[in-house]
């Protein structure tokens, strides 16, 4: 009988020492591995952190925004885009460590509404938020720096009238130095008003026969960012009074006879003097607004009235609001054409939209 043999093929095992070599192998791998991601990836934080954007503010002025980004890193960065609810706007705005900078992007907004904004640097780190558009869109006046910003317009003085306008400085009255803030001065003869550099307010013109009509008061009342609203009148071929409101208050007054009135400069200038002559070469560093020239002299009872945010629009010549808050131009209100020209050269070198004053 024979016998069966049962053979039993058995699988041959791996020895320890080969088993212990290869986790070692897959081990020390893994970990080289894991290094050189984290390495990479932390080394990447770290450069990022050093850049880290931040929208401090938002102000819708005019049809403009104004976005006010800060850089929290470490490290210099460029903001290379701005997204206002997904629609995307290229710009190049660098930002210093530790610094802010406004970013302006022309844009008609509306109203009351909210705008998700995102400004991007150009690593991809980014910052986000919602921002909601004022209720109603404020009265705007225009910046002047002080240099070389005016605003041009016709000559159209008329033989007795009134200048009026809101004013708010930048400096103190007591600073010594010379603001311009409205001139028509041309050849031999001045026409301006100013704040000298021995600190008066002062209203000076003079008629063909350069007859001199000076009217100075004390300026040192003038506060730095503070409103005030100034009044002139005058009058050729007569006596006068000619005079200086502050604030609805008579400053200054002059009986003074004068003969006729010369010839001007073409195209008189707000915030700055239209030849080197009488009136200082600074210029006005500050706010004006609600520009208005009338073809009478006003009492005291009108200018009040004004003041108070009830124009008077009888024998109006010019009337500027300064409310347009974009463009080259600002419109005449009085109906007669007179518009002004934001110089010297807009929109890079020329005042600039602010809020306004509000009665």
């Amino acid at each position: 009988m024979l016998s069966k043999r049962v053979i039993r093929l058995g699988k041959k095992a791996i020895s320890p020492i080969l088993a212990t070599l290869l986790i070692i192998i897959i081990v020390v791998a893994a970990a080289v591995l894991v290094y050189a991601f984290s390495m990479g990836y932390l080394g990447s934080l770290t450069g990022q952190a050093g850049r880290m954007p931040v929208i401090d503010n938002v102000q819708f002025a005019g049809n403009q925004i104004k976005i006010v980004v800060r850089n929290k890193g470490a490290s210099d960065m460029v903001i290379d885009a701005v997204y206002i609810n997904g629609e995307a706007y290229e710009v190049t705005q660098p930002v210093k460590a530790g610094e802010s900078e406004v970013i302006t992007l022309d844009f008609v907004w509306e109203t009351s509404k909210s705008y998700k904004i995102k400004v991007v640097e150009t690593g991809g780190l980014f910052y986000e938020g919602e921002y909601t558009a004022p209720s109603v869109k404020p009265a705007w006046a225009l910046r002047f720096d002080g240099i070389d910003d005016y605003v041009e317009i016709p000559e159209v003085l008329p033989d007795e009238g009134t200048i009026e306008f809101w004013f708010k400085p930048s400096w103190n009255g007591d600073d010594g130095a010379g603001h311009t803030l409205f001139d028509a001065s041309y050849g031999s003869q001045y026409f301006f008003i100013d704040k000298d550099s021995g600190n008066n307010l002062r209203w000076c013109f003079e008629d063909s026969s350069d007859r001199d009509m000076q009217l100075l008061v004390d300026g040192t009342f003038f506060e730095q960012d503070q409103w005030y609203h100034i009044v002139v009148t005058w009058k050729y071929n007569s006596n006068g009074p000619h005079e200086i409101y502050v604030n609805g208050e008579k400053a200054g007054s002059r009986t003074y006879t004068v003969g006729n009135k010369p010839t001007l400069y073409p195209n008189p200038r707000i915030g700055f003097r239209t030849i080197d002559y009488a009136a200082s070469s600074g210029g006005a560093d500050g706010v004006i607004d609600e520009f208005r020239i009338y073809n009478k002299v006003l009492s005291q009872e009108e200018i009040e009235q004004n003041m108070q945010g009830n124009v008077l629009t009888e024998n109006l010549v010019v009337w500027l609001t300064f409310d347009e808050g974009q463009g080259g131009t600002v419109a005449d209100q009085s109906q007669n054409g007179n518009d002004g020209t934001l110089m010297p050269s807009y929109p890079d070198n020329c005042p600039t939209c602010v809020e306004g004053y509000t009665p």
